[in-house]
């Protein structure tokens, strides 16, 4: 595989920037393994340590060289503290697809922040990787998620039956400690 690109200059609207992960963002992991959900769904360990927040900092780091994928932390410009994480996973130059991701920070949630970063991050990345596809699946439980894809003009395609494993209950509050059951996904994409 190829190095992939980052955004250089980040990529900023004046009130969130886009850039890569730093040595400084082990709060935001740290913090991220706290939420109930997001260690479910990403690499970031539940209740971990700050060891386990560096070795997801390098991870970051890792895919971007070993071109498995284009993760950028969420920083509100403010403060200048990472928010959430946004990235590109698994692009495939032959098919020019590729699909993303993101979380937010519990205590952002609800900022708007999300939505400002995917429509800084899917123009840049269909750009930068030539895309013609931007693929997203998201729970459908989690409507904020669908709203964010929707305004950006990703249509709802299919129902993902079974397609991942995860606590049964976790997207209504029941927290990591359900039986683990395959937990169906929609799929939503953008065609450019």
């Amino acid at each position: 595989m190829r190095s992939l690109p980052l955004p250089d200059p980040p990529l900023t609207d004046g009130v969130v920037t886009l850039r890569p992960w730093g040595d400084g963002d082990v709060e935001t992991v740290l913090s991220a393994g706290l939420d109930p959900v997001i260690p479910e769904i990403t690499t970031v360990t539940r209740d971990g340590t700050p060891d386990d927040a560096r070795r997801f900092l390098v991870r970051q780091r890792e895919r971007v060289s070993d071109g498995s994928g284009i993760p950028l932390a969420i920083a509100e410009n403010a403060t200048g503290r990472a928010i959430g994480w946004i990235g590109a996973n698994h692009p495939d130059p032959r098919n020019r697809r590729a699909d993303i991701g993101y979380w937010m920070l519990p205590d952002a949630r609800g900022g708007g922040f999300t939505g400002r970063a995917a429509a800084l991050f899917v123009p840049w990345v269909v750009s930068a990787l030539g895309l013609i596809r931007v693929e997203a699946v998201i729970a459908p439980e989690n409507r904020a998620s669908q709203r964010v894809v929707e305004r950006l003009g990703f249509a709802r395609e299919a129902l993902l039956r079974a397609y991942m494993i995860f606590p049964d209950g976790l997207w209504r509050g029941a927290g990591p400690y359900g039986p683990r059951v395959g937990q169906d996904m929609l799929l939503y994409a953008r065609v450019t």
